[in-house]
């Protein structure tokens, strides 16, 4: 028996659907990123060694969240499709033993991250001085990382039923509660003590800890989603491979960013300091500017799963179609805006006049490559969603690895810091071509 308490997305109208999904997924991504900004203001604040330490935890703490992430896309394709498939009594299933699954991995990465804290930040340059600082952070990181992959897990769980608004408030209630509470540990406002660093991961992992009981209050008691008895280790293997069959891919690919991000940083580096301020800026323009792709992207997931259990492939392939148009409207139209205020937005952030000038070049090249970027993002979720993890692992390794690293090397050596943004440019349009190409196949 079907028991989803929400609006089936195997029916209705496909473009208000896929709207009423993607605004709140976007407005989370909105909150994750107001939760991240206000740590590093915060932080800056104790002084430059504090701030350094906080930014060489960024890479470390990245990569477990992508695994976390990685679990997370699995376990919403593979409920949503037993949910259209009206097989309540297996998304139940799958859902109790992934968050066994989460809860497994966040006990591992806690065990061995707190066992590897002076090596591991030694081998990414923190000298003796910041390791002291990373260690007060990340010890209480990583025992509470449980609160971080848990409830991303379950919020995955609670798109796939169609519900895309609890998520969405369950993380600007942690964005809240980080902002609110960071001062009082951080700096010991009142009678808290000043905590420092410190204080920003207790807040960190109190909010998040936060969502965690929310978050299985509503599969629990609202969703009736989580089993209450002891798993038997048959199913919960066969439910760990469906899940792992579309997460561990994605967490892979998922790696891969951040990886050619460092050595795209690297070549930017290169080129001056300025070159490397301007890059970062432009990148977090670039996050802002894909929000409503991005938004578009997770909605599809859960949509493309259900209507996958129901078999209802028409409706598939139109909210594909749709998507990747919108898609190609909204790149090449924020493109023209930017290029066009390319002046003006660069002055909201410096005055440095070399900074500007290699923002203005940013700009002027890179938004061209956001359609095709937001073709891949789509179509990577369409074949993630539909069990099919193996052509979006593929997509995501041909631009990071076989394109966007020998582009920007081989181009930034004939025409220097262009030539880096016009190797991430073309890498993003060949690989969104492929993209359109194999989806469309597929859909025949």
């Amino acid at each position: 028996m079907n028991r989803n308490r929400h609006p089936s997305l195997t029916e209705g109208a496909i473009g208000k659907t896929l709207l009423r999904l993607s605004v709140p997924m976007m407005m989370g991504f909105i909150a994750m990123v107001i939760f991240n900004t206000a740590d590093t203001i915060y932080v800056g604040r104790l002084g430059g060694s504090e701030l350094a330490a906080l930014s060489f935890t960024f890479p470390v703490a990245m990569f477990f969240i992508a695994i976390a992430q990685g679990i997370g896309v699995g376990v919403a394709s593979v409920v949503s499709r037993k949910i259209g498939a009206g097989d309540f009594q297996s998304s139940q299933r799958v859902t109790t033993h992934t968050l066994i699954l989460a809860l497994l991995t966040s006990i591992t990465i806690s065990a061995v991250g707190l066992l590897t804290i002076d090596p591991l930040f030694r081998a990414l340059g923190a000298g003796d001085d910041l390791l002291p600082l990373i260690r007060d952070y990340m010890e209480i990181w990583y025992i509470g990382i449980i609160f971080v992959m848990v409830p991303m897990t379950g919020n995955n769980v609670i798109r796939a039923t169609g519900d895309a608004k609890t998520p969405m408030f369950i993380m600007l209630t942690a964005a809240i509660l980080n902002i609110v509470l960071d001062p009082f540990f951080i700096f010991g406002i009142g009678p808290f003590p000043e905590m420092k660093l410190a204080g920003a991961a207790l807040t960190t992992v109190f909010s998040r800890g936060t969502t965690m009981v929310v978050t299985l209050y509503i599969l629990t008691k609202r969703e009736g989603l989580i089993e209450l008895k002891k798993p038997v280790v048959r199913e919960l293997k066969k439910s760990w491979s469906e899940v792992l069959h579309i997460g561990a891919p994605a967490s892979l690919t998922n790696l891969l960013m951040p990886f050619s991000m460092g050595f795209l940083t690297y070549l930017c580096s290169l080129y001056g300091k300025e070159a490397v301020a301007a890059f970062g800026v432009g990148t977090r323009i670039d996050f802002i500017a894909l929000l409503p792709v991005m938004g578009l992207s997770a909605s599809l997931i859960p949509f493309v799963g259900q209507n996958t259990g129901a078999g209802e492939r028409q409706r598939i392939k139109e909210a594909v179609g749709i998507s990747l148009r919108f898609s190609l409207l909204w790149g090449l139209g924020i493109a023209v805006f930017l290029a066009a205020l390319s002046n003006y937005i660069g002055l909201a952030f410096t005055t440095n006049e070399g900074i500007l000038e290699h923002f203005q070049l940013y700009l002027l090249i890179i938004p061209w490559g956001y359609a095709f970027v937001g073709v891949i993002t789509l179509v990577s979720g369409y074949y993630n969603a539909s069990g099919r993890p193996l052509p979006a692992a593929l997509l995501l390794s041909m631009r990071y690895l076989i394109l966007l690293v020998p582009l920007a090397l081989s181009l930034s050596s004939l025409f220097g810091y262009s030539g880096v943004l016009l190797g991430i440019a073309l890498s993003g349009f060949f690989t969104g071509i492929t993209g359109v190409f194999i989806v469309r196949r597929s859909m025949k």
